[in-house]
């Protein structure tokens, strides 16, 4: 009984082991896991990366190919000629470029100078809008003086109008006891 308990005994030891063994192996390729989805992260840079350079390439291919054209020549002509026609056109290239920086520059210009009549027909505008928003409030305030003058005088009229009938009521019935 003693040797069964003892065996129990080990195997439980030996499944606890093989438990931590198995959450330390479980841990190792979680983290595996990780790095390989990183790993796999970076692939795809690259290769988007990759594929980038393979169209700028190809762009740079073309566009060396067009220069090698136009130094050859259509008809054989010496390099000098072809390079000098190059020039021209890198020259009439630069000069349509400066045009149009003018033509902007000047459409910025035009588009501040718009911006700044604008601010002030703004400016003004507010201006106004202060000058109406006083001329209102004091209309509003004379017509409150206005009519609360009015309401104070008939009110007055009434208070007084009461009072004398109060007073000959008063009056009639002193009378009234007098005569009695």
């Amino acid at each position: 009984m003693q040797r069964l308990h003892t065996r129990v005994t080990e195997l439980e030891q030996d499944l606890a082991s093989c438990q931590t063994s198995l959450n330390n192996i479980r841990e190792q390729v979680n983290i595996r896991d990780i790095h390989l989805q990183q790993k796999n992260f970076k692939i795809n840079e690259l290769s988007r990366q990759v594929s980038s350079q393979h169209e700028d390439i190809k762009i740079l291919s073309g566009q060396r190919d067009r220069l090698q054209e136009l130094m050859a020549g259509d008809s054989g002509k010496p390099q000098m000629y072809s390079a000098m026609a190059l020039l021209r056109h890198a020259r009439r290239e630069r000069d349509a470029a400066i045009e149009r920086r003018y033509s902007m520059e000047k459409d910025l210009q035009q588009t501040k100078y718009e911006v700044i009549v604008l601010n002030h027909q703004l400016m003004e505008a507010i201006h106004q809008k202060n000058k109406v928003s006083q001329l209102l409030d004091q209309w509003q305030s004379d017509m409150a003086n206005l009519l609360g003058v009015k309401v104070e005088i008939p009110a007055k009229s009434v208070t007084s109008q009461s009072a004398a009938n109060t007073i000959s009521t008063e009056a009639n019935a002193k009378s009234t006891d007098n005569v009695t």
